[in-house]
């Protein structure tokens, strides 16, 4: 599953080089929203950067950053206690 990239407010994909169509490409679409993550982590620290790779705007920020905390922390319980699988 690629990742949602929507950027009003955030780095501008152009700078890059990269354009909209090309987000359709899978590892494309990891990269760069890997790269605006780091952006939103850099302008705010700590889940409020983690909110800010949503949306700039406060209560969607707050929301999202709140979801993904609570999707982090309950998948700690599998993650602690599962063995990494081997790449083939």
């Amino acid at each position: 599953m690629a990742t949602r990239v929507r950027r009003p407010g955030g780095p501008p994909l152009g700078r890059s080089g990269t354009h909209g169509a090309d987000l359709l490409d899978p590892w494309t679409n990891l990269v760069v929203g890997s790269q605006i993550l780091r952006w939103a982590t850099e302008a705010e620290a700590g889940w409020d950067g983690v909110g800010r790779y949503h949306s700039a705007t406060s209560w969607r920020k707050s929301r999202y950053a709140r979801e993904v905390a609570q999707t982090w922390q309950a998948l700690q319980p599998v993650v602690n206690t599962r063995s990494p699988e081997p790449i083939r």
